[in-house]
């Protein structure tokens, strides 16, 4: 009975972690705390509030809207003025604070898991019972793991960009006017993500200029899943100076 009970326990504490990485939750703010409305997915919520929060999103990307509202004088209404018009992208399993920068842009200020990774309950059986703790395929390195690794390491193995969230982070970095814009949007997703060398490299072709794309390669090779791979973010590079400094950055 003990058994069978133990069993159930661990396979809900599973499942309930597993269906809470694939929802998200959105915190969002104006840079400068003024009253706003938004739309998000055709949804408006036009009361002007100085913070929205939206909780069960799905993982992915979402159209969203922003207006800032403009107090208005004794015979003057209030005014709404479109700040942020574009595709956002949220990862699964994670609450992200973001805001809409005066100059227009989203800016995700920081990310934390939405659901803690569950304990596998026969740990909290070992003095009873002893021997290694192996329900399910976890053990306690599997443990340690999961709890250190953060979103997209799950038993200490990396895993990139799902092609739906990846697609979303590159509408998102489109959506940017400035070479700038779009590296920071996209050091912002290895703040919480893992690429692979030819996601890397499509990122870096979203990018106009040499020197903003040989930045993104140094940031993104540590949070790059198959490193092995990496010679193939040279083809996003014109010049050959680019690829050998980047190889004395990596070597």
């Amino acid at each position: 009975m003990k058994q069978l009970l133990l069993f159930v326990l661990v396979v809900t504490g599973l499942s309930t972690a597993r269906a809470g990485h694939n929802t998200s939750e959105l915190c969002l703010t104006l840079d400068n705390n003024a009253p706003f409305m938004v739309s998000l997915d055709g949804a408006n919520f036009f009361q002007p509030l100085h913070a929205y929060s939206f909780p069960n999103l799905n993982a992915g990307s979402h159209q969203l809207k922003v207006w800032k509202v403009i107090p208005g004088s004794w015979h003057c209404a209030p005014v709404k003025q479109l700040v942020f018009n574009g595709c956002i992208s949220l990862p699964a399993g994670k609450r992200v604070d973001a805001s809409i920068t005066c100059y227009g842009t989203y800016f995700v200020n920081s990310m934390s898991p939405l659901f803690p990774p569950p304990v596998p309950v026969c740990c909290a059986w070992h003095g009873q019972y002893g021997g290694a703790c192996q329900s399910n395929g976890w053990n306690d390195d599997d443990y340690e793991d999961h709890m250190g690794g953060g979103y997209g390491n799950y038993g200490g193995y990396k895993m990139p960009m799902s092609p739906q969230s990846f697609q979303g982070l590159k509408q998102t970095i489109m959506n940017q006017s400035f070479d700038q814009s779009k590296l920071s949007v996209a050091r912002q997703a290895l703040m919480g993500n893992y690429l692979s060398s030819a996601q890397v490299s499509e990122i870096m072709d979203l990018m106009t200029f040499e020197n903003t794309k040989l930045e993104f390669a140094k940031s993104a090779y540590g949070k790059t899943v198959d490193q092995n791979n990496y010679f193939l973010v040279n083809n996003s590079f014109t010049f050959k100076s680019s690829v050998d400094e980047l190889n004395e950055y990596i070597y």
